[in-house]
């Protein structure tokens, strides 16, 4: 069953801006004006509903504008590299734009939160090494420590 994971942010751009960073950085294909494909992964941005802006703001204290759906493509020989795209979009997002943010699978389990300019990524997450493998990219202080999700 595939799982998804949505980075959202808070950010003053707009969606097409960011589809435009993140094609153009990462070299990876656009496939409509919100979607982009790479080996393993597509990728899908949007404005938030408001009802996930409240949602967000209630559970982690910030007004996400923007989120980012990634859908790594499972029983792809090229999984692997998806899970890893996926994190080096994210980084690429992070650089740019230093609202707050937080990447979650599912909605549940947070792989990493930027909160108050603090970038913290979970120590409990499978994803670790692959985020710690990227985090370098964006130049970016950041801890390691276990991040419960308080929609658990």
């Amino acid at each position: 069953m595939p799982i998804n994971y949505y980075l959202q942010i808070s950010t003053s751009s707009e969606p097409e801006e960011i589809l435009d960073l993140i094609c153009n950085h990462l070299n990876i294909e656009k496939f409509d004006e919100k979607t982009f494909l790479c080996p393993g992964l597509i990728g899908c941005i949007l404005k938030c509903g408001e009802i996930s802006k409240d949602i967000t703001e209630e559970t982690f204290g910030f007004r996400p504008t923007l989120f980012i759906s990634f859908l790594p493509i499972y029983n792809s020989d090229e999984y692997v590299q998806g899970r890893n795209s996926m994190i080096k979009v994210s980084m690429v997002v992070l650089n740019y734009e230093s609202g707050d943010a937080i990447l979650n699978r599912e909605g549940e389990q947070i792989l990493f939160q930027r909160l108050m300019s603090e970038l913290i990524l979970n120590s409990q997450d499978f994803l670790l090494e692959n985020v710690l493998n990227r985090v370098e990219d964006i130049n970016l202080p950041y801890t390691i420590r276990e991040i419960q999700s308080p929609l658990l």
